[in-house]
């Protein structure tokens, strides 16, 4: 009985803890329903001194609240406190799967992939066919490369949850990444039978054929999700990145019309400012500033902007404002590894530019560094 009081006073101060953002978190049923559900059973139970009973109640309210807690931080990326908190809630309750699943899902997002799978198996043991568990494993795998078993989880879990588009989705690219595209066209036309056509809907597949190098089919996507609705915002976007990360510089003079447009009709969206930026900075100089600038300001935690920046500011002999920008973009690169260890062109300017300003000894250390980053590239 005392162990049952612990709880429900923890369990008090945890909800009051967790009222402001209780509203935007989403469930089939919401959470504030769920822990009223369980809080009046569990004070049924107690009021027949049935301890044992109300505890196991006070428990699940427990696991629901932090389960929702985990939630909040992860959508604030604070990832830590987010696995801690469904770490708890998974020790509240063996009922609940979402704390399971949200800790899954924490597991995938800072790469712990073998704590997660086991994690998964483990659910499964319980619970052999649910759907999210099978598409969360199939992710695991997917993100391992071994599109097989990726498959093969995700046909599984499209099999129990036949209307859910996140699966049906990720199957097909998984589909697209083992080169069988007859299956992967055949979950997409399911998609597009279900959905029905739209320009979002076009617009996720272009994505995804794209993403698995399969242009021609990307381009057509996109075109269709234009042909129904010429603003719909990104898809001039996409196809002129497609045009791009195709053929390359070749095809900048057809991308920078697709951009161009794209900014007439949206002119506020990061990532077409930051492309046309960076196909003008080895032509037009001044107004790719501009973009570059803008893109700055709409994104100013994003490292990419700024190596175009100091490129720009390199060449132009503003080497003060040319370190000050690409010391920025070293300051903002979370992962040495992104866009192909970029940071080693970062550094390397930087060293440029911290020698023609006589800091010689600044210098030799940002070479240094460019150095070692294109040795782990070779």
């Amino acid at each position: 009985m005392e162990s049952s009081r612990r709880i429900r006073s923890a369990l008090m101060l945890l909800l009051l803890l967790l009222a402001p953002v209780s509203a935007f978190l989403l469930a089939q049923e919401s959470p504030e329903k769920r822990i009223e559900r369980h809080f009046k059973t569990a004070q049924q139970a107690f009021e027949q001194e049935e301890y044992d009973r109300a505890e196991s109640e006070y428990l699940t309210i427990l696991g629901i609240a932090l389960d929702q807690l985990g939630a909040t931080y992860s959508a604030l990326t604070d990832y830590e406190k987010a696995g801690s908190a469904y770490e708890q809630a998974c020790r509240s309750t063996i009922v609940n799967i979402q704390p399971y699943l949200g800790l899954g899902i924490i597991y995938l997002r800072t790469g712990r992939l073998e704590e997660g799978k086991q994690l998964l198996n483990k659910i499964l043991e319980i619970n052999p066919t649910n759907p999210e568990v099978k598409h969360l494993l199939g992710k695991y795998h997917y993100m391992e490369g071994d599109f097989r078993a990726a498959a093969r989880e995700l046909r599984d879990a499209l099999t129990a949850d036949p209307e859910n588009i996140g699966i049906a989705y990720t199957l097909g690219v998984a589909y697209l990444q083992r080169k069988d595209k007859k299956k992967a066209d055949e979950v997409f036309g399911l998609m597009l039978e279900q959905l029905g056509e739209s320009a979002a809907l076009h617009v996720l597949l272009g994505r995804a054929y794209r993403q698995t190098e399969y242009w021609n089919e990307a381009l057509a996507e996109f075109q269709k999700a234009a042909d129904l609705d010429p603003d719909y915002p990104r898809v001039h976007y996409n196809i002129g990145l497609t045009y791009v990360l195709w053929e390359g510089a070749g095809a900048y003079d057809r991308a920078e019309k697709e951009l161009r447009i794209e900014l007439g009709n949206h002119p506020d969206l990061y990532l077409p400012n930051f492309y046309l930026g960076m196909i003008l900075s080895m032509r037009h100089e001044t107004e790719a500033l501009d973009y570059l600038l803008k893109a700055v300001k709409l994104s100013p935690e994003n490292p990419d902007p700024y190596l175009y920046l100091g490129q720009i500011y390199f060449r132009n002999s503003q080497y003060k404002e040319a370190v000050q920008v690409l010391n920025r973009s070293i300051e903002l690169t979370r992962n040495p590894a992104r866009n192909k260890y970029q940071l080693s062109d970062v550094h390397f300017i930087l060293g440029q530019s911290l020698i023609r300003l006589g800091r010689r000894e600044e210098a030799r250390i940002h070479m240094e560094k460019a150095l070692s980053l294109i040795h782990i590239t070779l």
